[in-house]
């Protein structure tokens, strides 16, 4: 197993979950809408880093910059409508959305196996 793979896999996702987060918490609780910076600064330092590391690790499973950007952006894919759909309500099942979503998955599967 390419426990490189697998770190960047999960800091990816964890990122683009605090990305998520930071961009529809003011969906989530009115609250959130008037303090956006206090947001902004408590969520920049951890996704900074997460994406730091996520690239480091991830170019060093894959070997090449555009393998690692193909991953991040399937990735954001996957993480994005799972949590709308889940937090915010937001189907998920329109035609447009699982098209886009299976698309996704052949990147990443390109990403994965094809050298």
């Amino acid at each position: 197993m390419n426990w490189n793979a697998v770190i960047a896999v999960s800091l990816f996702v964890t990122t683009h979950a605090l990305v998520w987060l930071q961009l529809n918490a003011q969906f989530m609780n009115p609250w959130w809408k008037d303090h956006a910076v206090l947001l902004c600064a408590i969520l920049a330092l951890p996704v900074a880093f997460g994406y730091y590391f996520a690239w480091s690790y991830a170019v060093a499973a894959f070997g090449d910059w555009w393998s690692v950007r193909f991953l991040q952006f399937s990735l954001t894919f996957m993480v994005f409508p799972v949590l709308t759909y889940y937090v915010l309500g937001e189907s998920f099942f329109t035609s447009k959305t699982i098209i886009c979503a299976l698309l996704a998955c052949c990147i990443l599967g390109v990403q994965a196996y094809l050298k």
